[in-house]
């Protein structure tokens, strides 16, 4: 599920315990800019960070976006921390030489 397109969104279900991609599923993340990943790891606080990536690769969710972040259901958080990054990872990687 890596992204090379900064805000590439991907639809997520919730499986087992994890977001895996799925047409069907009734989350909609997106993969982050460079910039925001700076500005992301640049926070020293953990639930900062976590929140500061919720925040930005969220995009909607069954009870919506705004009342999820509001108050997040511990069920989800990681899980979801976790998807937005693997979504992201690809933004990461600068260009290859091909070498």
């Amino acid at each position: 599920m890596q992204s090379i397109l900064a805000h590439q969104p991907f639809r997520v279900a919730f499986v087992e315990g994890e977001f895996v991609p799925s047409v069907a599923g009734d989350w909609t993340i997106q993969s982050l800019d460079y910039f925001e990943c700076q500005a992301i790891y640049a926070v020293d606080d953990t639930t900062e960070n976590i929140r500061q990536t919720l925040a930005r690769g969220l995009v909607d969710c069954p009870a919506g976006k705004d009342a999820f972040l509001g108050c997040p259901s511990v069920l989800y958080v990681l899980p979801l921390y976790r998807a937005i990054w693997a979504a992201t990872a690809g933004n990461l990687q600068g260009p290859t030489d091909g070498k």
